[in-house]
This record gives C-alpha cells, structure tokens and sequence, in this order.
C-alpha cells in the first residue's frame, strides 16, 4: 500500500548525530501517513544496533561496506512506498512542520518536481549550499576568486550561490541541497535513481540537472527550515573526502558540458586538475611547509655564515656530510619544542628551539674539530637562523593580524577549528552567548558527557558519547580544540584529557568559572565574554616529554646489565617465578608489566626487576604515576605509572583521592628532570634506610 511519505537517512559513523535526526524526523512524521528508511554504510560506532534498540519500527539495511551515498539511497528509493520521497542526511535536526510545509508545497505547483528548505548552521547562519545554481565555468571562476564574496549582490558574480535571493524569498533554483531533498515518485520514474557513479558529492547537482532536463521546476521554499551540522559522515570517514569531490566535479563536467557549455572538455578538466592542486597543494604545505621552508632557511644561514667568515664558499663542499648533521639537529630541536606540532610555534620558542640546537652543534665542534666549521661559523650560524626563523614567524603573525584587523580572512575556512565540549552546564551556555561573531570561527561539532550532573545538563548541540569513549570521538571527528565545562570533569578525569590531548595533538581549554583554586589558577571572572582558559601541562611540551624519555633510557640502560643478572638467576631458581599482571597506563588503557614472586613466601630482592624492560619499552617510567590496576571504567592520571612519583613518595594508602589528584596536578604543572632527579634520590635513600 502507498505511503505518503518515504523519508530517507543514510548514515557513517554519526550514531549520536543519527539519533537526534530520528527523533526529530519521528516528531515531524506524527501526522502522516510515513515510513522511516536508514541505510547504514557500514559504520562501526555501533548506530545499528542504536537504531534497533531506539527506533523498532524504522526499516533498517545495513550494508557490508561504505556503497556511498548515491547507491545506499537507491537501494531504498528502488523499493519504498511513498507517493514524495525525501532525502535527509544523518547531522540534521527536521522541524515539527518542515515534511507538511514541502508536502504542501509541491501539491500547490503541479509543475514542481522536487522542493528544498531553509537549510542553517547549529549557530542560526545561513546555509548558501541549500539553494544553487549550477557550477557552470563562470560562476565556478568567480565563486573560486572570491569575486561572489565581494559581489554577493550581483547576478552577474553570484550565480552559484545565488546570494542576490534573499533567504527568505521563495524561487526556482536550479540545484538543492542533498542533505534535505523532497522529490515526486513521477520524477523518479522520469529522470530515474541517483548516479552511483557519484560517491560522495555530485549526487544531487547530477539529479537535479537531469529532473530539469525532463521538464520539472526545483523550488526553494523558506517557509520551514532545519539545522544542518554539516560534513559530520565526510569528517567520520577514513579516506580523504577531497578527492571525491574533485572527481564528482570531473564526473559531472564529463555528463553534462556538451549540452550546456560551448567551452571545449579539456580547459574544463584543465580548470579542475588546477583547482585540485591548489587544494592538495595547500594541505601539503600547511602540513610541511614550515619545516621544508625551515630546512631552506637554515641552509642559508650556513652559506651565509661561512661566507662572512671566509670570505667565499670555497669551504662550503668540504663540510657537506657536518652540515647535513648541524641541520638534522636545529630541526629536531625545532620538532621537540613543538614547532611543528601547532603547539607552540611563536618567535620565541623558535629562537630557544634553534639556541638548544646551536648549544648541540657546538658540542659537535668541540668533539669532533677536524669534521666540523671552526666555532665561528657555529655561531654565527646560530645567530643568523634565530634571526631569520623567528623573524619570518613573526612577520607572518603581524601580517596575519594587520589582514584580520581590515577585516580579511587569509584563506578561506582559515582559523574555522572543529570544537568539541566535554559537559555542559550554565557557564558554556552564557560564553557561547557572549562570544558573538567569535563562534563563526568555530565548527561546534557536539559534546561529550562525563556522567556529572553538569555532564547530563540538557544542551543544544547533539551528545557524541561518554568520556569514556573520548579518544575515538576525537579521531573519528578530527576534533581540534576541547572545550571543558567548568564542573563537568573531575581531576582526574582531567588529567586523562590533557594526557590524551597531547598525544593526538588537540588543544584543550577552559571555561572560566569563580572555582579554579583546586588547580592553582587565579579565580576568573564570571563575564560570558570572559576568554577561555589555556589549559596546559609541562607534558603538553614535546621538550619536556622527550628529555624525560631520555633520562628513563639512559637510566633503564645503566641498570640494564644488573636487571639481566637478576632475570637469569630466576631462570635456575625454582622458588621463583615471573608474575603478570595488567595495570593502568596512565591514559586509561591496560600495559601487562611483570614481577618477581616466589613460591616459598619469603622476601624477594629487586622483585620490580623486569619493570626495567617495560620502562624501555616506554610502558612505565622511573617516576609516574600511582601503579594502580587496570580499570577501563576509569580514567587514566595523564602521565605514565612509575615506579616511584609525587604519591609514592608519601604512604599513598592514607591519601585521599582529592590529595592524590592535587600531587598529580602540581607535578604535571611544575614537571622539571631536577624533580624526577630529586623524587628519585629520596626514593633510593629511604629504599637504603628502610
């Protein structure tokens, strides 16, 4: 029997984004006659099994592998009952009246084969994507140039976004937006199913430029309109979503520039390849660019050296293996101060990177003269990269905000960073209302809960998960920046982030809030405008990690010959035995680490001998954190167990859990090899006393 309406959904890896879509859809559909389809494209997140539990009634087809967008769509539009058949996407929230209004719609104009709405941002903007024209040779030059931006105005510039509509003013259009698509059943059977060939973007320009071909109108009516968190799926999927839009621009030149366009195929391709390089291009050199621009750099300031020395550069091949060396080790000293790690990139940590660095290459000189540049060139070279690394970063900043004070974005998208909230509570909702403009510059992608009363506060924006589950959240989401509710973590659970954090190189900050005290920060001000806290441990610097790495090496290796001894004599001794065990790592995962024991009950000498394996291994660390054991349920201390540390040093048993995270958060903040040294020290004297 014919229903009146087929809504469909087609879903990667958005669970939490899916289940608000359906509920809103369920509340949208009360009053008609519907049935509810989801295509799963073989998620992992576990949105199935959601829908089944949550949603018995929605007709459910999960497929094997990621089939795309067009052909999951096919896959029901080839067999659902409904008379108009709409297509939603998985990160959208429908109106109560958004499927009766387009319904309505496309009663009352007999010549309209498929109708769109009102598409806007989680922050009330406007969706250009939800109205367009189609990507012609022109309005695609002057949408890439920027012209449509500086003419929004003019038919002329903005024919692909169609910016010279108000957005409140119905019309005919050419293109609508796939995330919100309501089509006849007779279009269907006229202009036929999607193009498979279109995997991820294209489907619905290709669609509507073939229902057009057939006679039918596409109107755009702003009488109803939804919320569209966009490129949630695309953001959720592990290949690279530019390519495929770059082929789907490819794909549809190819179907349709013979009846639409006089321009010949090639210099169309031509114009799509130059444009796809620009993309890739600009990725490539976002991601590497400094440090090839760094290497270039430092190179010169070699040459250039030498040559105020000398006087000329006969000496310049002579030295090309050392050079290799003293450039090798600026960058590394560049990488371990978190230069290239977006952490801290600023002049002045650019200039201490490259002094660290001179500091090594000197030592270079002194133990190696007859392979190195007399000490001279040494620092002289060290001057003149200081100068100029940290002066091209510092003249980049300045003109980064002389265009931001006129008004202009360097790139477009640029600084627009993927925010995801850990808890909610009134705090957030007074700063996400005071920052104004400022939350254009962020993709609110959801929030996280962490099971506090703040952590379950009702909120606008959609709940991606437990904290539990916050490292997957993040990789699948590629989330940038954390935001945390003032009294939504615990400190522990807070340690556990900044730990995590560092080591998939996302940033974390602050809500201000009148309570900070517990973690040594001076109370903030209440204002919404208030800006945000930069949460930062001495673990969040790459320098710090590493030279506490190389001292548990360098330790682990001078104990190494003993601990062998130690090991072998267990192997003949039939009392004892090597006991396994999992414990926490610190970061909320399990490390199986290995003890000591005998079987007759007396004393064992050096029964944590084997931790010195795991300690290489960079399982443990010689100080840490509480050795605790492995509970998946709770969090990680954000730094590695050790055998001793901050806890261990006084009877850990009579602290509290308050006094255990307060010795975590001073150490994490105040962290210095001199205070490993010290903890160490005291642990041996009372290990020797005891």
């Amino acid at each position: 029997m014919m229903k009146a309406l087929s809504v469909i959904v087609v879903s990667y890896n958005v669970k939490a984004f899916l289940e608000k879509a359906l509920v809103s859809i369920e509340e949208a559909v009360k009053t008609i006659d519907s049935e509810i389809w989801v295509v799963d494209n073989a998620s992992t997140d576990g949105s199935p099994a959601m829908v089944r539990k949550r949603f018995p009634h929605v007709k459910l087809l999960v497929n094997k592998d990621n089939v795309g967008f067009a052909r999951a769509n096919n896959q029901v539009l080839k067999q659902c009952s409904g008379r108009k058949i709409c297509l939603v996407n998985p990160d959208t929230l429908i109106r109560k009246d958004t499927f009766r209004v387009c319904m309505e719609c496309l009663d009352q104009h007999e010549q309209a084969g498929a109708v769109g709405c009102k598409i806007v941002n989680p922050d009330g903007s406007f969706q250009l994507s939800c109205r367009r024209g189609f990507p012609d040779p022109w309005s695609s030059f002057a949408k890439v140039t920027g012209l449509s931006r500086l003419f929004p105005k003019s038919r002329f510039f903005s024919g692909y976004n169609l910016t010279y509509y108000h957005p409140d003013t119905m019309t005919e259009v050419d293109s609508l937006s796939g995330s919100f698509m309501m089509v006849r059943r007779e279009v269907i059977e006229g202009a036929g199913f999607l193009d498979e060939r279109f995997f991820l973007y294209g489907e619905d320009l290709d669609w509507c430029c073939r229902i057009r071909q057939k006679g039918w109108k596409i109107l755009y009516c702003p009488e109803t309109q939804i919320i569209h968190y966009k490129g949630q799926s695309a953001s959720a999927a592990p290949f690279d979503s530019l390519w495929y839009f770059y082929k789907a621009m490819r794909l549809f030149v190819k179907k349709h520039h013979h009846s639409r366009w006089a321009i010949p195929r090639w210099l169309l391709d031509l114009g799509i390849f130059f444009r796809a390089f620009l993309s890739f291009g600009g990725k490539w050199l976002h991601r590497w660019g400094a440090l090839i621009a760094d290497a270039v750099l430092l190179q010169a300031g070699l040459v250039l050296s030498i040559w105020i020395r000398f006087g000329d550069l006969w000496y310049w091949p002579h030295y090309m293996p050392i050079n290799a060396a003293y450039t090798l080790v600026w960058l590394l000293s560049l990488f371990f101060m978190g230069v290239y790690t977006g952490r801290n990139g600023s002049a002045g940590s650019v200039v201490t990177a490259v002094f660290i660095g001179w500091l090594f290459n000197t030592s270079i000189t002194f133990f190696l003269p007859g392979a190195a540049f007399s000490r001279q060139v040494i620092l002289l070279a060290g001057a003149v990269d200081a100068c100029m690394l940290g002066g091209w970063r510092w003249l980049k900043q300045k003109q980064i905000s002389r265009l931001k004070g006129a008004g202009i974005s360097c790139l477009p998208g640029a600084g627009k960073q993927r925010v995801l909230f850990i808890g909610w509570d009134d705090n957030v909702e007074q700063w996400l209302n005071g920052v104004g403009k400022r939350k254009e510059k962020m993709t609110i992608l959801g929030r996280v809960t962490t099971g506090s009363p703040a952590g379950t506060h009702d909120a606008p924006i959609p709940v991606l998960g437990h904290i539990d589950d916050l490292e997957r959240i993040i990789s699948v989401h590629k989330v940038q920046k954390l935001i945390l509710a003032p009294r939504a973590v615990s400190g522990l659970w807070l340690h556990s982030v900044l730990g995590l954090a560092h080591r998939l190189n996302v940033s974390v900050r602050l809500i201000p809030s009148e309570n900070e005290r517990w973690m040594g920060l001076p109370a903030a001000e209440s204002r919404p405008e208030a800006p945000l806290r930069v949460l930062n441990t001495r673990f969040s610097s790459e320098f710090h990690v590493a030279a506490k790495r190389l001292m548990d090496i360098l330790i682990a290796l001078c104990t190494l010959p003993a601990v062998l001894i130690r090991m072998s004599v267990v192997l003949f001794d039939r009392n004892c035995c090597l006991f396994s065990s999992e414990i926490a790592d610190g970061f909320g995962h399990c490390v199986r680490v290995f003890i000591i024991k005998r079987n007759d009950q007396k004393s064992v000498r050096w029964p944590r001998a084997p931790w010195v394996l795991s300690i290489l291994k960079g399982e443990l660390s010689w100080v840490g954190s509480l050795v605790e054991p492995c509970c998946k349920a709770l969090p990680g201390r954000g730094y590695k167990p050790g055998w001793t540390g901050p806890n261990q040093q006084r009877n850990s048993e009579t602290l509290s859990p308050s006094d255990q995270e307060k010795n975590d958060w001073h150490y994490l903040q105040n962290h210095s090899i001199l205070i490993d040294v010290q903890l160490l020290i005291r642990c041996i004297i009372r290990r020797i006393a005891g």
